[in-house]
């Protein structure tokens, strides 16, 4: 859900408190934690009661090699869905996922990086990507600009030259911001990719799991950015 108003102040606030002395940076993956798809666009015919966000997780989490297989019967009963159609929409995703246009700003996202930026946070986005760019899924959700991300803090692995969880590409990110990696803290999706990549590069890995899927328990997770609150001791 998006928080708004004066409640995502308060917890704005509360957020505040606990970077203080702590976290000078922040960099993001960008699918599964700044976007996610636009489940209109690949199923014409998806309904507002099923949650297509479970299936895009699910496939990140089939894709991590620390977990088994997805059991796509469990998720069509989480999207609200029979397995046969939830198997339609990762096929129609798969075959969409490289169009800028199907991509949308994940719940709260948008926010938090302008909270960031009204703080004078640094933040930056790091992403493997191939097709399309980084830039351009970022700009068609509405991340870039002046109290979003700048342009020149994307850091795509296609045009750096170098993938996650090569700590190379993390460093590349953490020297434009001119912080030390060790008070970076890095948001993503990935265990291998982001949460690992991350801790070879001396930063906080911070897993962002909204389905609570992870069962892995050497490492800091979050089910949205509001739980981003975190002290110290808590991230290592």
């Amino acid at each position: 859900r998006v928080r708004s108003g004066s409640m995502f102040m308060l917890e704005q606030r509360a957020v505040r408190h606990h970077f203080e002395g702590l976290i000078r940076a922040v960099t993001l993956d960008i699918a599964g934690v700044l976007v996610l798809p636009n489940h209109a666009l690949i199923l014409p015919d998806a309904s507002p009661d099923e949650n297509w966000d479970a299936v895009f997780f699910s496939m990140s989490i089939q894709q991590d090699s620390q977990y088994d297989d997805v059991d796509w019967k469990a998720v069509g009963a989480e999207v609200g869905a029979e397995e046969e159609r939830v198997k339609d929409y990762v096929q129609q995703l798969q075959a969409r996922h490289t169009s800028p246009s199907i991509w949308r700003a994940a719940p709260g996202a948008v926010d938090f990086v302008s909270w960031l930026r009204s703080m004078e946070i640094p933040i930056a986005a790091i992403s493997n990507t191939l097709q399309p760019t980084a830039l351009e899924v970022l700009e068609r959700a509405g991340f870039i600009g002046p109290q979003g991300l700048s342009a020149d803090r994307v850091f795509d692995s296609s045009i750096v030259g170098i993938a996650k969880p090569d700590p190379r590409l993390f460093h590349v990110a953490f020297d434009s911001l001119g912080v030390p990696a060790s008070e970076v803290a890095h948001i993503g999706d990935s265990l291998k990719d982001d949460v690992e990549g991350a801790a070879l590069a001396g930063a906080v890995g911070v897993h962002m799991r909204p389905f609570r899927r992870c069962t892995i328990a050497d490492h800091i997770d979050i089910f949205e950015f509001s739980d981003f609150n975190l002290r110290r001791e808590q991230l290592r």
